[in-house]
């Protein structure tokens, strides 16, 4: 009970400073433009202002783009959504800058043709509409919960990959309260999946730029845990 309490009062303090923001700078601090060998950057949080401003680039170039390089720590999950299905019609790969996590890595690097990643991308995944808390507000009703679940298991299915991705690793983080509150205030929450694992969600055309992936080479402080894939898990797991 004690546990719970805390975690509730962490929760409304991390809610309101939230609120505190300015959502108008945080969005503009998101960067896209066209870069060297006409490929189109996102760098920055995922939101519906930089979404309108890479689809408007996109639409205004004659010779279309065909690879999106992004360097981003997530945000807003349905424009996450939103801008996976952009990548996902217009058959772009994408490549990953020095990190993609939570909604990038949820749905902008799986909605990839072929998914790039540099010898220090970082790819990290912390949940998704099937972890605990949201689960139960989508089994409440909550709307936009169930629109958050109704969107993303429509894109999964959409790139036929198994829409537990995001959620599966954590079954494999035992943390106690106060490693949750460091983890999240430095924001190295999280785990990965190797690239044989990442497979059996249906992640398919992984290409190493550098021909080695070991992102916790250059970045060790960020605590993220490999979790290993059972694909029994996966099929024993029905998502609704």
């Amino acid at each position: 009970m004690f546990y719970r309490l805390l975690l509730l009062t962490a929760f409304l303090l991390i809610s309101g400073c939230s609120t505190l923001k300015n959502t108008k700078t945080l969005e503009s601090k998101t960067k896209v433009f066209l870069g060297v060998n006409h490929v189109l950057h996102y760098d920055g949080g995922i939101n519906k202002d930089a979404n309108k401003r890479i689809f408007e680039l996109y639409r205004s170039l004659p010779e279309k783009p065909t690879k999106l390089q992004i360097t981003s720590k997530g945000g807003d999950v349905m424009e996450g959504i939103r801008l996976g299905n952009w990548v996902f019609d217009n058959q772009l790969d994408v490549i990953v800058g020095k990190g993609c996590a939570s909604s990038c890595a949820n749905y902008v690097f799986p909605a990839g043709t072929k998914k790039y990643l540099y010898k220090d991308s970082a790819l990290i995944w912390h949940g998704n509409s099937y972890q605990e808390n949201v689960n139960d507000r989508v089994e409440q009703g909550e709307q936009n919960a169930v629109n958050w679940r109704t969107a993303e298991n429509r894109f999964y299915k959409r790139i036929n990959v198994h829409p537990l991705l995001g959620e599966y690793g954590h079954k494999e983080l035992k943390l106690t309260f106060w490693n949750f509150l460091y983890h999240y205030f430095n924001e190295t929450l999280g785990y990965d999946y190797s690239i044989e694992d990442m497979k059996k969600f249906g992640l398919t055309n992984i290409q190493l730029l550098d021909g080695v992936w070991e992102w916790r080479k250059y970045r060790p402080y960020l605590e993220v845990l490999r979790v290993d894939v059972n694909p029994q898990d996966l099929e024993s797991l029905k998502p609704h």
